[in-house]
């Protein structure tokens, strides 16, 4: 499976949210793409060794644009704390100047430079992404045009800057190279999972940024969804953290984590593991107790999800596996007799979920012999059901609607409605629920105006549904979306129309890095399942048939299904 950047023309349309929220600079205004002031374009500045403008100190006698300029190219000292860069700034600054947003810019656009009355420079930057203080990263579809306005004063003759704001300016290539992704995981509030919140940290202070970023708590979109066993207020001193022989990294936790309850303990433990482990420079984390090694025995803690390999589908024997060992064999009992539409088994495999050949009847059901099938008849058409690991199916009418409906495989257990946080449409819906039973991600809206939401799921200790989180909100790079899947523990699977090809479409919306385009698909394409870690993506089309895409072909899978899907 080959994977691509979009093309310019797909990514001339909307921005997109790849982190928490798209806000503004201090200091910076989008502006139009036209002037008729007269600009100077300058490129170079933060391509640091390939660029023509080095880090330095501020020449004298330099205009106000050229101190500017060289403010901006300094900021890729970012190792001494911009020792360089704040020798640009008027003293009344220069200790309080924090850049805690990173600004990330197109290199083959480059910036713009503008002087303005009252001692002011203007300049244009071509805003590929941003990294909020916190970490999170919002990415533009394409390069947005923002103006950042600079102030300046006459210090003994020599100009400096006294306003600037509180941002890191980079081209793209010194972006990859200063900051660096990083999973940060919490628990879930039931069950035992870890989930993921992707965040983006300067390199030089990576370990001891996602540790803090631990202790502060999880996004708006997974409060009370999830947890951190972390005391708020937690931090790590870098002395802390070295390596060892071996290359492994060596954590002291603080007192506030050693100190912890056992139970707790492992799972602050379990959480700092898998966020350190997340990086890719970090082969190994040991925990250090002053000179005796923690132990963390593998069951005592939660585990990451992870989006299945195994494939199967719908079809007149329920649903059915399209496994080339065990192709057609039914996988749940009590569905074994019906022909199904839209067939899901939970992340855990005991759980099974279904809708009507009319898809007005939802059927919910474990995979026991001797299971018995409930089944909610309802008003309106369904969209494709998600099936918990705690035995709730998920879904809502496919023309949209208020609220989300969960229906338990427990008789006993009344139907939970839950209203949708946003303004119900009356067009599209799809859903599809990640692994680890915390994130809803829906799709909603009309043709051209299509809205990816991701939704915390706040739940009772023993997995019952409660309330909905504030959503993720990103805008959908497709003129129209057929259906969407969870295709790794951070990024979704969408598939529709993109308006400029005759074929459809298949994309992906990453938590990190934002939208990638993934593969053209095939005419008749009903249904698409994939996974990014094993490199699988298969396509199903209205008659059965199935392929998988092999780089730059499709190979036919013998067993034919409907509505496929991977567990």
């Amino acid at each position: 499976m080959t994977k691509q950047a979009f093309g310019a023309r797909m990514l001339r349309r909307r921005a997109v949210l790849a982190g928490a929220s798209v806000a503004a600079l201090a200091g910076c205004a989008r502006i139009p793409n036209s002037s008729e002031v007269h600009t100077t374009p300058v490129k170079g500045i933060g391509l640091g060794a390939q660029g023509d403008t080095a880090v330095a100190p501020p020449d004298p006698g330099a205009t106000k644009i050229d101190i500017v300029r060289g403010f901006l190219a300094a900021h890729l000292g970012v190792e001494d704390g911009n020792r360089t860069a704040r020798e640009y700034l008027a003293e009344s600054i220069r200790k309080s100047w924090k850049p805690m947003t990173g600004i990330e810019f197109s290199e083959t656009e480059g910036l713009v430079f503008q002087e303005l009355d009252g001692d002011k420079v203007s300049v244009t930057v071509p805003v590929v992404s941003k990294v909020s203080p916190t970490g999170a990263r919002a990415v533009n579809l394409h390069a947005e045009r923002e103006k950042a306005e600079f102030r300046l004063v006459q210090v003994n003759g020599q100009w400096r800057i006294s306003e600037t704001p509180d941002a890191l300016v980079l081209g793209s290539e010194d972006f990859a190279r200063l900051f660096e992704p990083v999973r940060v995981y919490f628990v879930a509030n039931a069950g035992d999972a870890l989930v993921a919140d992707p965040r983006w940290f300067l390199r030089q202070s990576t370990f001891a940024s996602a540790f803090n970023r631990l202790a502060l708590g999880p996004p708006q979109y997974l409060k009370d969804a999830v947890r951190s066993a972390l005391n708020e207020g937690s931090v790590i001193a870098p002395s802390a953290l070295s390596r060892n022989e071996a290359g492994d990294l060596v954590v002291q936790p603080p007192a506030s984590v050693l100190e912890l309850p056992h139970d707790e303990r492992a799972l602050a433990l379990a959480q700092i593991s898998a966020t350190l482990l997340s990086l890719k420079r970090v082969p190994r984390v040991v925990f250090m107790d002053g000179r005796e090694e923690i132990a963390l025995p593998p069951d005592s803690h939660p585990v990451k999800a992870s989006v299945g390999h195994r494939l199967y589908g719908s079809g007149d024997s329920g649903i059915v596996s399209l496994a080339s060992d065990t192709g057609g064999a039914s996988l749940v009992p009590a569905l074994a007799s019906e022909t199904v539409r839209l067939g899901r088994i939970s992340a855990n495999g005991r759980y099974a979920s279904a809708v009507s050949l009319d898809r007005r009847t939802l059927l919910v059901t474990d995979r026991s012999a001797d299971a018995y099938v409930r089944r909610e008849s309802l008003a309106e058409e369904l969209c494709a059901p998600s099936i918990d690991q705690f035995g709730y199916a998920w879904t809502m009418p496919s023309v949209g609607a208020p609220e989300l409906i969960a229906v338990s495989a427990d008789l006993s257990v009344e139907v939970r409605r839950l209203p949708v946080p946003w303004q119900p449409t009356a067009d599209i819906a799809f859903t599809s629920l990640s692994s680890d039973g915390v994130r809803l991600a829906v799709v909603h809206g009309s043709r051209g105006a299509i809205t990816l939401s991701i939704i915390g799921i706040v739940r009772e200790k023993h997995g019952a549904p409660m309330d909905l989180s504030e959503p993720l909100n990103v805008s959908v790079a497709l003129e129209t979306v057929d259906g969407i899947a969870w295709y790794s523990e951070e990024s979704i699977l969408l598939w529709g129309t993109s308006g400029e090809s005759t074929l459809p479409m298949a994309i992906s919306w990453n938590m990190h890095t934002g939208f990638e385009q993934v593969s053209e698909l095939r005419e008749n394409t009903t249904s698409v399942a994939g996974s990014l870690e094993a490199r699988l993506m298969f396509v199903g089309s209205g008659d059965g048939q199935v392929v998988q895409r092999k780089v730059d072909s499709w190979a036919h899978i013998d067993v034919r299904g409907r509505d496929i899907a991977l567990y």
